[in-house]
């Protein structure tokens, strides 16, 4: 039996004999909506059973736990999301789930975590995946770590993540190394430093899932008929609080998306009267913010081994990882809707080009560009002047510049963020997966051919009433630390100069301070509240990673139809079964590659036979020479921490010519 309480949709003249019975069930569907948000802000296990009791259990829950998604098909990212997400936004990318927790967290226990805390985090992380789909309607999910969690470690984090660099800080960043970055902070703002060691995001359009996961990670019994066999229980707990879950603002925060949630939530929670949202807009702003040529691709977002940011900054074990950023942002509504009309809004959003025919009452004329017609938010050709180029002109000009228009200075080729050996290696060959952007045909509104610009960070943010007050939980991925500092200080109007991110040439903006005035965008409107940082590593370092990977030499001999890897110092026995893989390194860092065929040890050496086919190497992309580098990865038993062997082979050799040895990296 369906559930009594559901949305109604748009319904023709031809229902209005069923008109009453329409408005009781759009009324029902309002109060469900309205209970579940309540429930989710409020938390618990009592009001996880009054939902479940009215509402049942959603269909995305499975009681017996089957193995439903593996890292090899999220390409080993956590963030990998966007493929998952079941909803699109009217801009052409995938909408965020419709409801949001962040869980911030410390280790319990003193010094580093032991083998055994970290095995039952991964067995917890685990459960999660097996007990809900890993979609929209069931549970995505992350989860990061601070600098202050790494300071529990002597070894050093990779050198594409120590804070280090020439130009730029290319690093993990501690909140108030970010905070105090010139350009970055207003004024007006005095954000606290979030000092958590572990950030969890949870995200589902299922609060009964959401609230479900946070009490079965404790250990709390559930009115589901689902229990985890591994728990956070004793090894995370709420962050300064020296035990258990967190349950209240700042540990705990609650974001939603989606119209209805907005003016639902703000009528609800906050004194500002919702009725001033215009309908269909996904931000309480008044407007859409989720196009196409200004959400960079999650491949743009995600770490990679021979990544640069004006010199090389390899990430180690935690390529196909990402960095988040969680703020929390005030925005002061009523000042912003009294201040300005519907133009005027409209122009401090986007740009003063951006008018009622290009743009619509929320950005729907808009397309998948958020450009305004035929003139491009960002153009690297050089051959016309973009909306980015003409922020100071249109300043001085207009007396007003858009939020989006300052935002645009910060785009550029993210793909060309690769060492020249690195771009040599990721294409070519029989798998082009990775080609320079001006190669890929993304042909899109506002760009002159393919889209060769995107903004530098992957948002993940939803609207927050949390402490009654209208506001943003800014949630963004990036490659690199140095964007979130990057981006705001485009937003912020400060003086600017892209060469500090190595942008050259046609590429590179210089602009004069414009301030932060009511008439620069929306910044005066906003109020920063809070900063972290988090480094999200790939699924398999996912659980109280160390800082380091144990990095062995590995020989490498083409024998035949196999090749045959030998490791010094490690036994099979010391390796977690199932986690042995071998192939091209980009294959294996998102945890594909080969499965050993079979295994020799002879004392402290041991040796792994693949089938040359399965591990794909010959039609690996290689450099000019035809060298293909090659991992071998695995997973130590007593705790899961990752051990890599890198080599260089030549896939069109055969016997002992094939044979290479290379020491991890």
């Amino acid at each position: 039996m369906g559930c009594p309480y559901h949305n109604v949709g748009d319904r023709s003249e031809a229902d209005s004999d069923h008109s009453e019975e329409a408005s009781d069930s759009a009324d029902r569907g309002i109060e469900r909506r309205s209970f579940m948000k309540s429930a989710l802000v409020i938390g618990g296990a009592s009001a996880l059973s009054t939902i479940t009791g009215l509402y049942g259990v959603p269909s995305t829950v499975s009681a017996d736990g089957d193995d439903r998604i593996g890292a090899a098909e999220r390409d080993n990212r956590q963030h990998a999301w966007d493929g998952f997400e079941t909803d699109v936004s009217i801009g052409g990318v995938s909408a965020h789930p419709r409801h949001h927790v962040t869980l911030h967290l410390d280790y319990a226990n003193d010094g580093a975590p032991t083998p055994d805390e970290r095995t039952a985090v991964e067995g917890a992380l685990r459960e999660i995946e097996r007990h809900f789909e890993w979609n929209s309607e069931g549970v995505l999910f992350t989860i990061g770590y601070s600098p202050n969690y790494f300071d529990r470690f002597e070894a050093d984090l990779p050198k594409g993540l120590s804070p280090s660099g020439k130009v730029v800080k290319p690093a993990l960043l501690r909140p108030g190394q970010l905070i105090d970055t010139p350009g970055v902070t207003l004024d007006h703002e005095t954000p606290t430093p979030d000092e958590a060691e572990v950030c969890l995001h949870l995200a589902s359009n299922n609060v009964q899932n959401i609230m479900a996961v946070e009490g079965l990670l404790w250990g709390d019994p559930i009115d589901m008929d689902v229990s985890f066999e591994h728990t956070f229980s004793g090894i995370l707990e709420t962050a300064g609080s020296g035990g258990g879950r967190p349950t209240e603002f700042p540990h705990r925060r609650v974001g939603f998306s989606g119209n209805e949630n907005i003016t639902e939530n703000l009528e609800e929670n906050t004194d500002f009267d919702s009725g001033r949202v215009p309908d269909d807009a996904e931000l309480m702003m008044g407007f859409n913010d989720l196009y196409r040529n200004s959400i960079p691709r999650e491949d743009n977002a995600t770490m990679l081994e021979d990544q640069q940011l004006v010199e090389p900054h390899p990430p180690g074990q935690f390529a196909q990882g990402t960095i988040q950023h969680v703020s929390k942002l005030d925005i002061d509504l009523t000042r912003f809707y009294d201040d300005h009309d519907t133009t005027g809004r409209r122009e401090r959003m986007f740009s003063p080009d951006h008018d009622a025919e290009n743009t619509g009452t929320v950005g729907e004329n808009l397309g998948e560009s958020s450009a305004p017609g035929d003139t491009p938010m960002r153009d690297l050709d050089g051959e016309s002047v973009d909306k980015a180029e003409q922020v100071t002109d249109d300043y001085e000009s207009e007396g007003v510049v858009g939020h989006a228009q300052k935002l645009a200075r910060a785009r550029f080729d993210l793909e060309t963020r690769i060492t020249a050996e690195g771009r040599q290696r990721l294409s070519g060959g029989d798998r082009n997966e990775l080609l320079p952007a001006e190669e890929r045909d993304d042909e899109l509104a506002g760009h002159a051919g393919d889209q060769e610009a995107e903004q530098v960070l992957l948002r993940r943010d939803v609207t927050s009433t949390d402490q009654d007050t209208p506001g943003n939980l800014f949630i963004s991925l990036m490659r690199f630390n140095p964007y979130m500092a990057y981006i705001r200080q485009a937003m912020n109007g400060v003086e600017f100069d892209s060469a500090g991110f190595g942008l050259t040439g046609e590429a590179r903006i210089q602009d004069e301070a414009i301030g932060a005035g009511p008439d620069s965008g929306i910044v005066n409107y906003l109020d920063t509240k809070r900063r972290g940082n988090y480094l999200v590593p790939p699924i398999t370092a996912r659980a109280l990673p160390s800082p380091r990977s144990d990095e062995v030499d590995i020989t490498v001999k083409h024998a035949g139809e196999n090749y045959n890897v030998t490791v010094n110092g490690v036994t099979a026995g010391d390796l977690e079964d199932g986690s042995v893989r071998f192939g091209w390194f980009y294959d294996v860092n998102r945890a594909r590659g080969a499965d050993p065929r079979q295994v020799s040890q002879r004392g402290n050496r041991t040796t792994f036979t693949f089938s040359a086919a399965e591990t794909e190497i010959d039609t690996a992309p290689g450099g000019s020479d035809g060298d293909v580098r090659v991992r071998l990865f695995a997973k130590r038993e007593d705790g899961g921490r990752p051990v890599r062997g890198t080599a260089t082979v030549h896939p069109g050799t055969t016997g002992s010519k094939g044979r290479s040895k290379g020491k991890g990296r």
